[in-house]
């Protein structure tokens, strides 16, 4: 039991530092949607892999809520929200 006790210490602190990343990568795409709607600007922008990257987030979502997976949920729900402006941002401004 003393094993389990600390591998279960260790899945907590591992399910902290991957909510923390979920939040974060999104957030990193803040200077994009920035550029796209005060700078007005889609100049190398590929509408494809943004597009592409918005249907990996809904299957990524759809996993982690099946497997009751916090992180990856509130990760995929950020993902998606930044997908979805970056997307829309590209077929306002193109």
């Amino acid at each position: 039991k003393v094993t389990y006790k600390i591998l279960k210490k260790e899945r907590t602190n591992i399910d902290r530092a991957m909510l923390a990343v979920g939040i974060l990568g999104p957030i990193a795409t803040i200077p994009q949607i920035l550029t796209i709607f005060i700078g007005q600007d889609v100049a190398g922008l590929s509408v494809f892999s943004w597009t592409f990257y918005l249907v990996s987030a809904v299957f990524t979502l759809a996993y982690g809520i099946v497997h009751r997976l916090r992180p990856l949920i509130v990760s995929s729900i950020l993902w998606i929200l930044a997908d979805v402006s970056v997307v829309i941002g590209y077929f306002i401004y193109r």
